[in-house]
């Protein structure tokens, strides 16, 4: 193998002083061609065995050169990938680690679903197991079937109760009031009240309907109609009902009553 340069020990040149000239430049010409990878003439036995430590030694120095700039090559790459690929690398974990969020996110949400399943489950058991009624209830389970007339469930701790149904005052009205024309009369007081945004909580229009059905019971349905009428008509924020004359209360037995109530 042809070698650009080389290290000769100054040791291995004293066997020159011991050589006639003309073997000694044989030598030199060995080492040259065996250095240039060329076969070297060996024909002669002393030059041979000059030449055989000599040999040795430029091998094994040519072997620790090797060595030496396979492991420089390596340093060099390791030190270039901790320069230039920790930059690349950043990126990656980056990367990685979102994956792993991601990962953790998807089996936290798996967990959830699992727990929602076994508390369905569970609302499914104590429907079918509930004996006592208090309203008619329908709660649908997974095999399509219902159960009806039971108890209401107290929901489990950390679940939300049903919102209540919003309060409509025209429910309550047509629970309380028969009477068409009166009726009549109080919607037409509840779009004036809303036409100047004012409404009515659950409390106060009962309250209302029990002060108009008192009011009706002492001075009859025409006198409470017209006394909404006024109010409406003078813009008045609630009914007045004291402009109901009270010097001719209803007579008693003039209209069934219980037909307000």
């Amino acid at each position: 193998m042809k070698r650009d340069s080389f290290v000769m020990f100054t040791d291995d040149l004293d066997i020159l002083d011991a050589l006639p000239d003309e073997q000694a430049a044989k030598l030199m010409r060995v080492i040259r061609d065996y250095m240039k990878g060329i076969e070297p003439d060996l024909s002669d036995p002393v030059v041979n065995v000059a030449f055989f430590p000599i040999k040795k030694h430029l091998d094994d120095n040519y072997e620790k050169w090797c060595a030496t700039r396979e492991e420089r090559s390596k340093s060099g790459k390791m030190g270039a990938e901790a320069r230039w690929g920790k930059r690349n690398e950043e990126p990656k974990m980056a990367k990685m680690a979102n994956a792993k969020n991601d990962m953790a996110n998807i089996a936290n949400a798996k967990n959830d679903m699992a727990k929602m399943a076994n508390d369905s489950k569970a609302w499914q058991s104590m429907a079918k197991m509930a004996v006592y009624v208090n309203d008619n209830v329908n709660v649908n389970v997974n095999d399509n079937e219902n159960v009806n007339n039971i108890t209401p469930l107290t929901p489990l701790e950390g679940e939300k109760e049903s919102p209540k149904k919003k309060f409509n005052p025209k429910d309550a009205l047509e629970e309380r009031i028969t009477d068409e024309k009166l009726k009549a009369s109080i919607e037409q007081w509840l779009k004036y009240k809303s036409e100047r945004r004012e409404g009515y909580k659950e409390t106060g229009f009962k309250k209302l309907l029990s002060e108009i059905e008192n009011n009706v019971k002492a001075y009859g349905v025409d006198a409470v109609i017209s006394v909404i009428d006024k109010s409406i008509a003078r813009n008045y924020k609630g009914i007045i009902f004291e402009m109901i004359p009270r010097s001719s209360p209803q007579p008693r037995g003039a209209t069934d009553f219980s037909k307000f109530v």
